[in-house]
């Protein structure tokens, strides 16, 4: 199910309903021979007993390390029943990535088996033959149209927490028009790690040497978008252990810890009343016996439950009830200390603080989603669900049946939401003779 929402305008949006149920095949035994000498592996996506849509227009094969471009050729990628497919290498050097883009669309209900064969790494050790397969849906009603725009690209990729044994790395969150599928993370050319959050630790790292860093994001189709490339350069020597209370001073530090991340930000708006927690992140380990309720507090007399984080090298305040609409906020904290007795770098008369504010309780704008009719001639018109929970189904939403329409002016006041609310929203088909459909793809909106 393909659709979106759209702040105060209509714009055509591509959606997808299945009217009736869908069957399969099973996937063929596809057990993976051996590695062939060389220590490079391979990913695939669709991956090995996959089920995927008749529309599949994209097949990808990752790389775990550099392989030697001249032997990577069409005919070295095959398919039965055959899969009419073009080549694209141009990532295979930078990420090790191979893209296949299908021309034409698969049979439905069937399986293939995918070999990749004949690959060299660059050392001339030969790429164990991978064997893989997959199979169709089968599709009584209209095939999904093919995501055609990749996602966001990572952004502002940065580390904290860098020691001479591991470098921390964070990213902001990419986006996607239909679904997010995760990050790659690669140093130097080879990929680390396929995570699904925006923090990834390397401790593979060595004293005193250059690494490069960067980080892929990818969607369901294996569109992807990189980040910024990041050379971090690991220090000399180790980090600190850990000292024993009552936290002895570490020889040689005078270096006063600093914050190198809070959140929320500074000077954000729209922050949620419902956060979860106010936190903090230090540029090395405090000691934990500095920090307390005392000394990290936050104004207009909220309390809550303080606790150190990471090694210490974080905190946060978490508050005892929601937080009131429209206020602003100002968390502080004062005498806080490393294990060395340097006290925190503030940014205020001894005081580090920040300040935020929280959403209001009037929402500003109306939504409207809006997708393409179904060619279907059984087709009598659309259902909306919608609510405030991610496990949305037909069971806990009323419906708004809005015809033959093909958008819905969603407008939060009315339906009792607030700034802040995230509301999940999905459509079905109906039809006079075949029963209702599935819910579409959730989508998400925040209310502004």
């Amino acid at each position: 199910m393909y659709f979106s929402t759209l702040k105060n305008i209509s714009q055509l949006v591509f959606i997808s309903l299945v009217l009736s149920a869908c069957t399969g095949s099973e996937a063929e035994d596809t057990t993976q021979p051996p590695v062939n000498n060389s220590k490079v592996s391979v990913a695939t996506i669709p991956s090995d007993s996959q089920k995927v849509a008749t529309t599949l227009n994209q097949i990808s094969i990752n790389f775990t390390g550099p392989v030697d471009i001249d032997s990577v050729q069409q005919q070295n990628i095959t398919f039965l029943p055959a899969i009419s497919y073009t080549l694209d290498a141009s990532l295979l050097a930078s990420n090790g990535l191979l893209l296949l883009t299908v021309t034409g669309d698969l049979m439905p209900n069937t399986a293939y088996r995918g070999k990749i064969s004949g690959v060299m790494d660059q050392s001339a050790a030969a790429v164990a033959t991978i064997n893989w397969g997959f199979s169709t849906n089968s599709f009584s009603g209209v095939q999904p149209p093919a995501d055609l725009t990749p996602p966001t690209a990572p952004g502002n990729l940065r580390t904290f927490n860098l020691s001479s044994s591991a470098v921390s790395l964070a990213w902001d969150a990419s986006t996607d028009d239909v679904a997010l599928g995760g990050y790659r993370v690669y140093r130097n050319n080879v990929l680390l790690s396929t995570e699904s959050g925006t923090t990834f630790v390397d401790t593979s790292v060595m004293p005193s040497q250059s690494y490069e860093y960067w980080v892929i994001a990818y969607d369901q189709t294996q569109k992807t978008a990189r980040s910024n490339y990041l050379l971090v350069n690991t220090p000399s020597g180790g980090t600190a252990p850990t000292p024993p209370a009552p936290n002895p001073p570490v020889p040689g530090d005078t270096t006063a810890p600093t914050v190198v991340a809070t959140t929320p930000n500074n000077g954000s708006t729209q922050v949620s009343p419902n956060i979860a927690a106010i936190t903090v992140n230090f540029s090395e380990a405090i000691d934990p016996t500095s920090i307390n309720g005392s000394n990290f507090v936050l104004d207009n007399g909220v309390t809550g439950t303080i606790s150190t984080l990471a090694n210490d090298t974080g905190a946060q305040f978490v508050p005892s009830a929601a937080l009131a609409r429209g206020t602003t906020y100002t968390a502080s904290l004062r005498n806080v200390t490393d294990v060395a007795g340097n006290s925190l770098t503030a940014n205020s008369q001894q005081v580090y603080s920040w300040s935020f504010s929280t959403c209001g309780d009037t929402p500003s704008s109306t939504y409207t989603i809006s997708w393409n009719a179904i060619a279907d001639a059984d087709l009598t018109g659309y259902n909306v669900y919608y609510g405030l929970t991610s496990s949305l189904s037909k069971a806990n939403s009323t419906p708004v049946s809005v015809g033959s329409a093909t958008s819905w002016v969603m407008n939060p006041t009315s339906l009792g939401f607030k700034p802040c609310d995230t509301v999940y929203i999905a459509i079905t088909a109906l039809g006079s003779v075949k029963s209702e459909s599935a819910l579409s793809t959730l989508i998400s909106q925040v209310v502004n």
